[in-house]
């Protein structure tokens, strides 16, 4: 008896731990998303030893199978594992592929370790903090009182290439967490009991730094839309529609003659289309037009499962498609649904669209503030795919896994014992 209850207590214990420790390591993950790839990719490999060695997968799986969305994403994995064998790119090209969309695996793993609120509350403290530790380091470098670069020269190991920008990461994916971030912020000012006020200001400084230091326009666009989805979350359709006819207008005029550089970029997306419209697609938004049109022929020949997983790059090329720099094949055409319809075709795209509308449906059972974080992460993730491969790149696609991950464990009645 005396050995047997040794043994319960040890194994709770283990239990115990290693959970901790699988949080803790989400933590890390969280908060160097725009700093790192490599240690968020390491902290998360971390996370997942820690919850194998967990064990209690019986009852894991039975927690996880209760939600309707994680059956579609099975569904789209494995018609991305269907398109490894029928890829016209190589298989290493496929493998890695897959390894992009590979990340939505996370989901099972991770999703029961954020049932207690204080893991929900800690995780996304964690990522806004390093995304306004990110913001801070962005805006002494645009006041050259830092070089961000000479630091990111220094340790390459941990960090990817420098951009002129002044950030750790790619500015796109940056400017995309900066937004969601900002939203989190917002929602937390009418929601929380605790540090409205806190709360308030840093949205505030979020919202100034996208607008009037940042220089990219997908976080910028999908700020806008955040926006207007938490009108519409506060107030009737009727009400929300009318406010924001008057609101969003309003802003967009005040930030163009406030802020040079919001109404650079505007200024930007003008000539660039008066440009395209001449015949000249050497610009931002004229290379998009290109990439999709060229896409749209790769579509055309196989419209129903594509051309397989992992192969736009080769296929691209293959057509003699127009790149962002000569002689560098593209990988990615710069918009989510375009580059999942040429790898998996209208099939995998429509499972792809039905695995989103089965969140928002499955979110409508969320307490308030994890259905409005949680609506607020899918616009983000359909807004930005537009310009930018959300899914395919790793902080961006990342963020979007654990915030599924922490919004649907708040789901009520749905407890898990693991």
């Amino acid at each position: 008896m005396f050995l047997d209850n040794l043994k319960v207590a040890v194994n709770s214990i283990y239990q115990r731990y290693t959970n901790q420790l699988a949080c803790l390591a989400i933590y890390l993950a969280l908060f160097t998303l725009p700093i790192s790839r490599l240690i968020a990719n390491q902290a998360l490999i971390v996370a997942v030893l820690c919850v194998l060695v967990h064990g209690n997968w019986r009852a894991r799986w039975q927690y996880i199978w209760q939600f309707q969305f994680v059956k579609v994403m099975f569904a789209f994995l494995a018609l991305l594992m269907l398109g490894v064998f029928y890829s016209q790119a190589s298989l290493e090209q496929a493998i890695e592929g897959f390894g992009k969309y590979g990340k939505l695996l996370f989901i099972p793993f991770f999703l029961p370790l954020f049932v207690q609120a204080k893991v929900r509350t800690q995780a996304l403290a964690a990522f806004i903090a390093g995304v306004y530790l990110c913001m801070l380091l962005n805006v002494l470098h645009h006041h050259q009182l830092i070089d961000l670069n000479v630091l990111m020269n220094s340790a390459k190991r941990l960090f990817s290439q420098a951009h002129p920008a002044g950030t750790f990461i790619n500015p796109i994916p940056f400017s995309v967490l900066e937004a969601f971030a900002s939203y989190i912020l917002l929602v937390k000012v009418f929601t929380a009991s605790r540090y409205k006020a806190i709360y308030l200001l840093l949205f505030l400084l979020g919202s100034y730094h996208l607008f009037f230091i940042n220089i990219e326009r997908t976080g910028m666009l999908s700020y806008l839309f955040l926006l207007g989805l938490f009108i519409l979350q506060r107030l009737r359709w009727q009400v929300a529609l009318l406010l924001m006819i008057v609101i969003v207008p309003g802003l967009l005029t005040t930030l163009y003659y406030k802020s040079a550089n919001f109404a650079k970029r505007i200024e930007l997306v003008k000539s660039d289309v008066a440009a395209y419209q001449t015949g000249e697609v050497d610009t931002s938004i004229g290379l998009r037009f290109s990439f999709w049109l060229n896409s749209w022929q790769l579509i055309k020949q196989a419209p129903l499962l594509g051309h397989g997983t992992g192969s736009f790059q080769t296929v691209y090329a293959r057509i003699g498609g127009i790149t962002a720099s000569r002689g560098v094949p593209l990988s990615d055409p710069h918009n989510e649904y375009v580059l999942i319809a040429v790898e998996w075709g209208g099939i995998g795209l429509l499972i792809y669209l039905f695995w989103i509308w089965m969140q928002y449906r499955e979110a409508r059972l969320l307490p308030v503030a994890e259905r409005q974080l949680l609506q607020g992460l899918l616009v983000t993730l359909l807004v930005s795919s537009l310009t930018h491969v959300v899914m395919y790149t790793n902080a961006t696609g990342t963020l979007f896994v654990l915030g599924v991950c922490c919004f649907f464990a708040a789901m009520p009645a749905r407890i898990s014992q693991t």
